[in-house]
């Protein structure tokens, strides 16, 4: 996540998944930004961040499928601030905690990077204390095994070690943003994804699922529910695709 983000579709995307899979605040929520300086990783050229026009005139017709949260938007979006804290001032979605340290190397040497990541989790972890649902938000999504954790790029993953301390051995059901790539079809991505994320944290391939988003940015939200969560996170799931967000195609859903 970068802070010039807010509020574009993506992010809109993320918060009508957060309010649909936490029952509408019914379940409280962590959002552990990954919170990344586009400079730090290159990124400060491209355009990224600027898909915020559904907000002036709503083209892709997603207003209809979610008005509150629609409206929360614009009115953040009507004070021009891009900073991911905006969030939580403007109170967007009840019942939701926000971890906001910059994951940053910067000025980090190399043989400290890992001990320092390992000290952010620590801090990610305090705050995900109370919470039934955790969201991690990092600019690509699940880190390859051919990357090093120390790598400056790294900032830009999550590892599925962290993915395991977040989930508890099930204690919380676990939502991962996965950004899409041109390797395979949108099915084989996330099944892959959902594969190693369940092969390291102990999840059963079958309880977990993704969310496809279509619109934009092609992205997905790899979802591992809470041990006796499956069937309580399944069927919300399946409520976003049974409502406007299925029937207008901005949605699907992957097993």
């Amino acid at each position: 996540m970068q802070h010039r983000y807010v509020p574009d579709l993506g992010d809109f995307s993320k918060f009508a998944v957060i309010d649909a899979l936490s029952g509408q605040g019914e379940d409280r929520t962590a959002l552990i930004w990954y919170l990344v300086d586009p400079h730090e990783v290159g990124d400060h050229l491209n355009n990224d961040g600027k898909h915020t026009n559904y907000l002036d005139n709503d083209r892709v017709g997603v207003a209809d499928c979610h008005p509150e949260l629609y409206k929360r938007f614009q009115a953040i979006h009507r004070t021009g601030e891009k900073h991911v804290g905006v969030y939580d001032r403007h109170n967007v979605l009840p019942k939701t905690d926000y971890f906001p340290e910059p994951l940053s190397y910067d000025g980090r040497p190399l043989t400290q990077r890992q001990a320092w990541r390992s000290g952010w989790l620590g801090r990610a972890l305090e705050v995900v204390g109370r919470s039934d649902l955790v969201v991690l938000d990092p600019d690509n999504g699940l880190m390859g095994d051919r990357l090093s954790i120390r790598s400056r790029s790294a900032v830009k993953y999550a590892t599925l070690d962290e993915c395991a301390a977040f989930y508890a051995g099930g204690r919380r059901s676990l939502v991962v943003y996965q950004h899409a790539h041109r390797q395979g079809s949108a099915w084989e991505q996330a099944s892959g994804a959902l594969q190693r994320l369940g092969d390291r944290i102990g999840s059963p391939r079958e309880d977990t699922f993704a969310l496809r988003f279509h619109r934009g940015t092609t992205r997905f939200y790899l979802v591992v529910p809470a041990r006796g969560k499956v069937h309580r996170l399944r069927q919300r799931a399946a409520a976003i695709i049974d409502s406007e967000w299925g029937a207008r195609g901005h949605f699907s859903m992957i097993d």
